[in-house]
């Protein structure tokens, strides 16, 4: 049985029986946390599946959300060891019937590129573990870019922040720059320094090592991909200033990522995240070779990237979307949201313990 087989449960050329055949899809979500994971959580769940999560303490608030259909303990799967993660997986999915393992994250995604031969479990396609590594870290996207060719800002690696505030001093680093950390997600710890300021953001960093980029002006662009292959299957390019998500046609930033695709023969969801300069010159950033985290929003727009199925699809420019925030400072303004805005707005309500839990600031949901 093939993947897209199992997770659908719709190929006619399989003999099941007629309580198969009618159940719901079965779907089991390796978290490591609660951030990104619940936006997975959703997208699978719109799909008419049930979605089990399994994961450490730190991804059991998605058990609160009414479309966690069981929360299945964990140990946390970067310290679990291969073998003692494909047992327990099979293990929860035998016992479930589950249909097919998504993964939530870069830690779950990395240990699925590790064992995927070793589970008897289907799992959501994902890549190949050395294209994974290639990708999955900034310091090692830069030599991606360098191999194949595609225009990316220069930068240096420094090991600790003594490091960056001496290279400050002597003038290595040249200003302004983009400070990151290596592995961090949704711009955590990723902050513009220029020559007044510079010396002060590096004493406050608490990330080791540290990778400096030259800053490019112009704006952010990013590009999400769903790749059978090296085949794009599904594609969305995006920006989302003041929460607002706003959807463009980028043909330079398509054909980049199209050719990485085919040349690294990609599988599963890969994001870019790329800067278009003044100059109109496409410059890549950075790579997150899972699921990510605005991927609700865009399957408000039309794409959901967690179903595996369909032929290629690019999302429509000029429609936005807009989160709750935003829609709640149109209210507030005398403004009726969007056809979008407001589905936008039902996704949110229709979870209302999660909403209630995400309200207190625990998490960035």
């Amino acid at each position: 049985m093939t993947f897209v087989d199992s997770f659908r449960l719709a190929d006619p050329g399989v003999q099941k029986t007629a309580a198969v055949a009618k159940r719901r899809r079965r779907v089991l979500l390796l978290a490591s946390e609660a951030e990104i994971q619940y936006r997975v959580l959703r997208c699978a769940a719109s799909l008419d599946a049930d979605v089990h999560v399994m994961g450490p303490a730190r991804a059991r608030p998605l058990a609160l959300s009414r479309f966690c259909r069981k929360f299945h303990a964990a140990s946390d799967f970067a310290r679990a060891s291969a073998e003692a993660s494909a047992h327990m997986i099979d293990t929860i999915a035998r016992a479930n019937g589950i249909d097919v393992v998504l993964p939530g994250d870069t830690v779950t995604t990395r240990l699925l590129t590790r064992i995927r031969d070793q589970l008897s479990t289907p799992i959501f396609p994902v890549p190949q573990a050395d294209v994974f590594d290639a990708l999955a870290t900034k310091d090692r996207f830069m030599d991606v870019c360098a191999e194949f060719g595609v225009t990316h800002p220069k930068g240096a690696l420094y090991l600790d922040r003594a490091g960056l505030l001496a290279a400050i001093d002597d003038g290595r680093v040249r200003l302004p720059a983009m400070f990151k950390p290596l592995n961090r997600a949704g711009g955590i710890g990723v902050v513009k320094a220029d020559a007044e300021n510079a010396r002060a953001i590096a004493a406050a960093i608490d990330y080791a090592p540290i990778l400096v980029q030259d800053f490019v002006e112009g704006e952010d662009r990013s590009i999400s991909i769903f790749c059978r292959g090296g085949d794009v299957r599904k594609e969305v390019v995006y920006s989302h200033p003041d929460s607002v998500f706003h959807f463009h046609d980028a043909p330079e930033l398509s054909r980049i990522v199209r050719d990485l695709a085919s040349a690294m023969k990609l599988d599963g969801v890969i994001n870019f995240d790329a800067r278009v300069g003044t100059d109109g010159k496409v410059w890549m950033i950075e790579c997150n070779p899972r699921f990510f985290f605005s991927m609700d929003a865009i399957m408000i727009a039309g794409l959901n990237f967690a179903d595996p199925d369909g032929a290629c699809a690019v999302a429509e420019p000029d429609r936005d979307v807009k989160l709750p925030r935003a829609t709640l400072k149109d209210f507030l303004k005398l403004r009726l949201p969007a056809g979008r805005d407001w589905k936008m707005l039902a996704h949110w309500l229709g979870d209302p313990v999660m909403l209630a839990y995400t309200a207190t600031g625990a998490k960035r949901l």
